[in-house]
């Protein structure tokens, strides 16, 4: 793709439209990140950034006229209008997070084990009057943070520390010896979600 950069342009102005109409904030998101990385991160490439920038820009035009457009809209509403709270924009995500403190205050050090995610949620959910989304039920935990923690407790996120902190370095390295952004924006992009 490096010698044609027709192509490169049509099929990131493609997969514009279909990220657009997924209408998955998270991987909107993901997509920013790695846009403003390759900006600020790899100099050689910043004109190729502000070109993607004005292909997203041309797709939301062309994603508005067509009928998922009023889906994208919706989205775009759920995430950034004011008449929403944090609550209502987050799904559920916010009561996981008000909850998380509680519950990592009463883990032991190795946590409460594999696969009692959903049934600790139910459990601390039930007695917290500050948790709306589904008290009592057996929900999985959204972030992937959250579970490690529950499950395996200060042993299992110590475990995920060292290995991000692995891949960032190795990350940087890449970046700085040959100013390959591609591992640090896999990396990025896997964190943020």
């Amino acid at each position: 793709m490096e010698e044609r950069p027709i192509v490169r342009i049509t099929l990131t102005g493609v997969v514009a439209v279909l990220l657009l109409l997924s209408t998955s904030r998270g991987s909107w998101l993901v997509a920013a990140t790695g846009i403003t990385l390759i900006f600020l991160m790899n100099r050689g490439h910043r004109g190729a950034s502000l070109a993607v920038l004005g292909m997203v820009a041309i797709a939301t035009g062309i994603a508005l006229q067509t009928d998922r457009g009023v889906f994208l809209l919706e989205a775009v509403d759920r995430t950034f209008s004011d008449d929403r709270s944090l609550r209502n924009r987050t799904s559920g995500r916010l009561d996981q997070w008000i909850l998380f403190p509680q519950v990592m205050q009463e883990a032991p050090v190795w946590g409460f084990g594999p696969g009692s995610g959903a049934v600790i949620y139910a459990r601390y959910s039930a007695v917290n009057p500050n948790v709306a989304f589904n008290p009592g039920a057996e929900i999985a935990w959204h972030s992937l943070y959250q579970h490690v923690a529950v499950e395996t407790g200060l042993v299992g996120t110590a475990v995920l520390v060292v290995l991000f902190g692995s891949m960032l370095r190795r990350n940087l390295l890449a970046l700085r010896g040959g100013g390959d952004v591609v591992p640090l924006l896999g990396t990025a992009g896997f964190l943020l979600i």
